[in-house]
């Protein structure tokens, strides 16, 4: 098989192709800010095809420490972060309102993820790969997976997983995107994220996608 025919599949091929005409809907959805970035590279390059939207199940109330938690800092902080980055990417931002730290899949927080597939109803979900060392991220995944069900999308929706450099465990992508011409871009959008450290996050996400990358013949890619 030609590989390059193959790197991805569904709406992300879209990514590769950029021919799309339909203004159909692709739900990017994560437990903290700053984490729907290991996106970004496919969101800029889907965005003029695709209506996106961006759920965060947090505002990252605990990111920079209990103190910042408690007298509401770090979630007005995070929050505009968020904001910004959302703009920067033609993304509709929606949250859950649970709490970071303290997530968990519960009739409240699959019925709001519920509504949300249901207002939204989206041709793709992309959603965090489910084992992972944080709980928020599992539960956020958890969480995405009960309301495609109880949304009634399981046969129409297609579901990626996207990773977390430092914390997802055994992931294993066979959908890749070539993100080569927008990895700047998507570098400049990171340091948006002024309190999360984003030259070591840059760094991060970088050597994924030149790790990635290397598995398909391109400089850069992202893996889902």
């Amino acid at each position: 098989m030609d590989m390059k025919k193959a790197w991805v599949c569904g709406v992300l091929a879209v990514a590769a192709a950029v021919t799309a005409e339909a203004k159909e809907r692709v739900l990017i959805f994560g437990a903290h800010p700053d984490e729907n970035i290991a996106c970004a590279g496919t969101m800029l390059l889907m965005k003029d095809q695709f209506e996106l939207h961006v759920g965060v199940m947090t505002h990252g109330e605990r990111g920079l420490g209990e103190a910042g938690h408690l007298d509401g800092s770090t979630r007005k902080r995070r929050t505009a972060e968020e904001e910004r980055v959302c703009a920067g990417l033609g993304a509709k931002l929606h949250w859950l309102e649970e709490i970071d730290g303290d997530t968990y899949v519960t009739k409240e927080s699959a019925a709001r993820m519920t509504e949300l597939l249901r207002e939204i109803r989206p041709k793709a979900v992309i959603m965090h790969w489910p084992v992972d060392i944080h709980c928020d991220h599992m539960m956020s995944s958890m969480a995405a997976w009960r309301a495609i069900l109880f949304a009634g999308i399981r046969d129409t929706a297609e579901v990626y997983f996207h990773e977390q450099t430092v914390q997802s465990r055994s992931f294993r992508p066979n959908v890749f995107v070539d993100i080569t011409r927008v990895e700047k871009r998507k570098e400049e959008l990171i340091r948006l994220y002024e309190c999360q450290w984003p030259e070591t996050l840059i760094d991060r996400k970088r050597n994924d996608a030149i790790f990635w990358g290397r598995r398909i013949g391109v400089e850069f890619a992202e893996a889902y």
